[in-house]
């Protein structure tokens, strides 16, 4: 009987901590994206790469660019965007090789989507 109650306190001193830290780092999430949108902190950036696939993230005054087609984006819209408030965002993305058809050149074809978008403030 001894050793059901203390097998059973174990499992819910664990239950309970981890409880606590799901809610511990569901806080610090929270705060820090609100430290990144008031300007206070920096989000970090970076540019993982695995085979084709990209994980990308800056802080940028044209968050609906895919940093990996960045070229089509500005052809598009030439000239910067000064009243655009600048966001935090994360971008995952392909990029690869085709060759349309046999005796074309290969192009290059990227595609993706935005995973976080965080207005700043100024």
């Amino acid at each position: 009987m001894g050793e059901g109650r203390s097998g059973r306190s174990w499992q819910w001193a664990l239950l309970v901590g981890l409880a606590v830290a799901t809610a511990a780092s569901a806080l610090a999430v929270a705060v820090g994206a609100e430290g990144v949108r008031r300007g206070l902190l920096a989000g970090p950036t970076f540019a993982v790469q695995l085979g084709e696939y990209h994980l990308i993230a800056r802080t940028t005054t044209r968050p609906e660019c895919l940093p990996l087609t960045q070229h089509e984006c500005f052809v598009s819209f030439p000239t910067p965007s000064y009243t655009t408030p600048p966001s935090y965002t994360v971008w995952a993305g392909r990029i690869v090789r085709e060759r349309p058809t046999a005796t074309d050149q290969p192009v290059t074809v990227s595609s993706g989507r935005t995973l976080l978008q965080i207005a700043l403030r100024r």
